[in-house]
């Protein structure tokens, strides 16, 4: 049985203004979610990955600078002694750990980056799917709203009271019982 009960044509068509906002919006979202993921990859690919990138190379300057200082202090002598190169070693200690910070930042944007960019195809492929819809589904069923509306309201004709049209179109004088022919019988005169 493929009826339905409408009891209101005007809640079909609210129904259709409704879907086409829906597509509207939605596919705003979408453009926007897009958006942001790229500016988010580019972010981390690009800022964060060239910015701990230069902070090892900075961080690499800096350790060889440390063991140059620590090597010059080494070879030095003061009274036949060999002063203590305490605050080198500790620069030299220090420097090498802001590297391996550096480098291990290096390390985790990479694997972010892997991690995220195989996240984003997942992500991007449902998108797709929801896009598809948007621009496939919605408009198919807004026509097909659309072509109820029309069906409903040409029923909805058919329905009207046949004596209230007479009437209405016997005072326009439309009514196609009379003519203007001597073939057909005119309409009962007054």
């Amino acid at each position: 049985n493929r009826s339905a009960r409408v009891e209101s044509i005007d809640a079909v068509g609210a129904m259709r203004v409704a879907l086409t906002r829906f597509q509207e919006e939605a596919g705003d979202a979408l453009s926007s979610l897009e958006h942001q993921i790229n500016r988010f990859l580019d972010w981390l690919e690009h800022d964060q990955l060239q910015y701990w990138q230069h902070q090892m190379r900075r961080a690499s300057e800096r350790v060889a600078e440390a063991r140059a200082n620590l090597e010059r202090k080494q070879v030095m002598t003061v009274g036949g002694e060999t002063p203590p190169c305490y605050d080198e070693k500790q620069a030299l200690a220090r420097a090498k750990q802001r590297y391996r910070f550096a480098e291990e930042r290096v390390a985790l944007v990479r694997r972010l980056r892997r991690d995220v960019e195989h996240e984003v195809n997942e992500v991007q492929s449902r998108l797709n799917s929801l896009g598809d819809a948007l621009t496939t589904d919605v408009p198919n069923a807004v026509a097909m709203l659309e072509r109820a509306i029309k069906s409903l309201n040409a029923y909805a004709e058919l329905g009207r009271d046949p004596v209230a049209q007479n009437s209405t179109t016997a005072s326009t004088g439309d009514d196609k019982s009379k003519t203007s022919s001597g073939d057909n019988q005119p309409a009962a005169e007054e």
